[in-house]
């Protein structure tokens, strides 16, 4: 009787612990998929070390969070329009850099399309999404095949995410009328979150 209730208590033991490290491994999981780091889009994307205009040794000054002056930039939206972030001087911006191949760009993706459809009537207030170094026409697959509507700029070369050192994909930031960046976050985030950070 002993026996068999010391085999009962061993294989609860056994079953416990199977489950801890399951969630062990799921936990990791997601925080590898939360933590993507832009530099990981050398091998998943069209980014590769020939085209950046930076060395290894730069992104390391580049990693700290950009609170304050914000780079201009003229970006080709994929319309086929210059878009430049300083004709929307005097409105509040929320910038996104992302990628198509990035799982927690690809996880938020539709509450920016929340986000969007709640404010595209706001004259003060402007979604611009920032694709990183992917070609115009998987962009436009893309965001066609999702029904998408936010506005979507193509920085094939990545120049623009390196200015506003989004190491990390997504990065969001957001600009204030006075077109200071006033709050910066990595990772995906869902739409109260985004509510949140666009109130911060």
């Amino acid at each position: 009787m002993k026996k068999i209730i010391i085999g009962i208590i061993v294989i609860f033991f056994i079953i416990g612990g199977v489950q801890i490290y399951r969630e062990s491994l799921k936990k990791k999981a997601q925080e590898d998929i939360n933590n993507t780091e832009y530099s990981s889009s050398i091998n998943n994307g069209n980014i590769n070390e020939e085209n950046w205009d930076v060395k290894p040794k730069d992104l390391e000054v580049q990693s700290t969070n950009p609170i304050g002056e914000t780079p201009d930039f003229t970006l080709e939206n994929i319309k086929g329009e210059k878009i430049s972030l300083s004709q929307f001087k005097g409105k509040e911006i929320f910038l996104n850099f992302w990628a198509t191949w990035c799982p927690p760009c690809q996880l938020e993706m539709p509450d920016i399309e929340k986000l969007y459809q709640k404010y595209k009537n706001d004259k003060d207030f402007v979604i611009l999404t920032i694709n990183v170094g992917e070609s115009k026409e998987k962009v436009m697959s893309y965001i066609k095949e999702h029904n998408y509507n936010f506005e979507v700029l193509l920085d094939t070369n990545s120049d623009i995410s390196l200015k506003y050192k989004a190491r990390y994909l997504p990065t969001s930031v957001i600009i204030n009328k006075e077109g200071k960046i006033t709050n910066y976050r990595s990772g995906a985030m869902d739409f109260s979150q985004m509510e949140e950070f666009k109130k911060e």
